[in-house]
């Protein structure tokens, strides 16, 4: 999905909103109500403007049965109509979500998981996903089907969690500002590098650019 095409960055509702908790109809391949691919490169553009690494469609406000997951550096693919096949061992982890920024709460999930969806073409693959992939594909996946990671813990854990929502916002806003910065830097190396071997090229061949001469 790195090829350029038509996106909008769209607004992630409120936590409260009723859309986070309604299941969403598959997806109608055969009569779109809008552009897969158009609605699967705006969901990984929004995904990425948020620092995520998963976005559902019902955390836009949008009932399409589609998310997304991939990396900040925008490597990533969008999961029309996804199911689970089978499931395998378990694992506790901290799970975060752009709809309750800050908030961590320790997650147990299978650890590796088959799976089966459509890409924007409607494509069909299977496969199998362990790790990080394994929980970001169930996470927003639970979110297609209504259910937001709250409801995964009792009352007690969850209202611990919420007591460090201002000090984890915190760190991720100077998190985001050095990687941020980071970008900036390694874009100014790339270009010095990039300038460095039009040079030795250059001179390899033993191209001389001469002055430009403007008559007046």
């Amino acid at each position: 999905m790195s090829e350029e095409y038509g996106f909008e960055i769209f607004p992630l509702v409120d936590k409260y909103s009723d859309v986070l908790y309604m299941p969403t109809p598959d997806f109608n391949f055969n009569n779109p109500a809008i552009d897969p691919k158009y609605l699967a490169v705006s969901l990984l553009k929004t995904m990425i403007q948020h620092h995520g690494v998963g976005l559902a469609a019902p955390q836009c406000g949008l009932l399409h049965r589609v998310f997304v997951m991939g990396a900040p550096n925008g490597n990533g693919y969008a999961c029309f109509n996804p199911v689970i096949l089978s499931y395998q061992g378990e694992t506790a982890f901290e799970e975060g979500c752009l709809s309750f920024k800050g908030l961590y709460l320790n997650i147990k999930r299978p650890e590796k998981i088959e799976v089966k969806y459509q890409d924007f073409t409607g494509e069909f693959h299977t496969q199998t996903f362990e790790g990080l992939t394994s929980r970001t594909f169930q996470h927003e996946l639970d979110h297609l089907n209504g259910i937001v990671y709250i409801s995964l813990v009792n009352k007690y854990i969850l209202d611990k969690a919420k007591t460090k929502v201002a000090s984890n916002l915190k760190k991720l806003q100077r998190q985001w500002a050095a990687n941020e910065k980071q970008m900036v830097i390694q874009k100014a190396i790339q270009k010095v590098a990039e300038q460095k071997r039009i040079e030795e090229l250059n001179k390899s061949l033993n191209i001389e650019i001469p002055d430009i001469i403007v008559n007046t």
